[in-house]
């Protein structure tokens, strides 16, 4: 009998916006689920946005993450080895390579030249209608994306044929997130639960691109953290940052405590909560 596979986890902060608590709450999670079975953990920081990230962003993840007493086992320390060794345009050709590659040996992909206006013209929440599919588009970029058929349902994901490859010529999130996890040897996923129907079309996803490890991993979904509106917490609808409104992280160590089957009166730090 094989041994089992190490635990391998990440926490994925976007420097598109500081951290807010919601962001937080996910990175204790995912730091106590990996330490508990002694996991290895990695930093991966996803500027595949290039647009919306900012340098300073990237500056301010790690002085959160060592506020909230975070540390990891791999990936990037300083903000200039992660510019140097880790920032998304150093894997960028590989990726697509491996699309076009799949696009080739003719795999169930599809070039697709709508618009996100055109689809939505078609349905509000923007859920792909398959105009493309058997219209045997050639792929040219900066005119035409490539879409994944799906002819099998993908439990809760609800929006048709997804993007891989965008028009202007890169990874879609659901590629770029799954070749990074593969990559890593991920088989612990901690999200939010909005996340979920993203998980279940990565898993489809997975064996187009060698990463059975990843879809035979193990996926933790928790509830999300929402601001006074009643809306989750998000940096598109500028949530305050991490410490605008905390001076301490006990009080988000204590709000995971009870997400964890941990008493939060016995919560005085990090290391109560993977005693757990």
């Amino acid at each position: 009998m094989n041994p089992p596979l190490p635990v391998v986890s990440r926490l994925a902060p976007t420097p598109s916006g500081h951290l807010h608590r919601g962001n937080a709450l996910n990175f204790i999670l995912t730091w106590v689920l990996t330490r508990r079975v002694g996991g290895r953990l990695w930093l991966r920081i996803d500027d595949m946005d290039r647009e919306r990230c900012r340098p300073e962003y990237v500056e301010s993840i790690f002085r959160d993450l060592d506020w909230l007493g975070l540390e990891w086992d791999e990936g990037p320390n300083t903000p200039d080895q992660f510019e140097r060794q880790h920032a998304f345009h150093r894997h960028r050709d590989a990726y697509r390579q491996e699309v076009m590659n799949l696009w080739q040996q003719g795999g169930p992909l599809f070039a697709c030249t709508c618009s996100r206006r055109q689809i939505q013209q078609v349905d509000a929440e923007g859920a792909y209608p398959g105009f493309c599919r058997d219209s045997g588009h050639s792929l040219r970029p900066g005119d035409s994306a490539l879409r994944l058929r799906l002819d099998c349902e993908v439990t809760g994901w609800e929006r048709g044929d997804p993007v891989l490859w965008t028009r202007d010529d890169n990874p879609a999130y659901q590629l770029a997130s799954l070749l990074a996890d593969r990559d890593m040897g991920v088989n612990l996923v901690v999200r939010g639960e909005d996340l979920a129907p993203s998980t279940a079309l990565q898993r489809s996803m997975a064996p187009l691109f060698g990463a059975e490890r990843f879809a035979a991993g193990r996926f933790v979904h928790h509830p999300l953290l929402v601001g006074e509106d009643g809306e989750k917490l998000s940096k598109s609808r500028n949530a305050p940052s991490l410490r605008d409104r905390l001076s301490d992280p006990l009080p988000l160590l204590k709000l995971a405590a009870g997400w964890l089957g941990v008493d939060p009166q016995q919560v005085g730090g990090l290391g109560d909560l993977v005693g757990g």
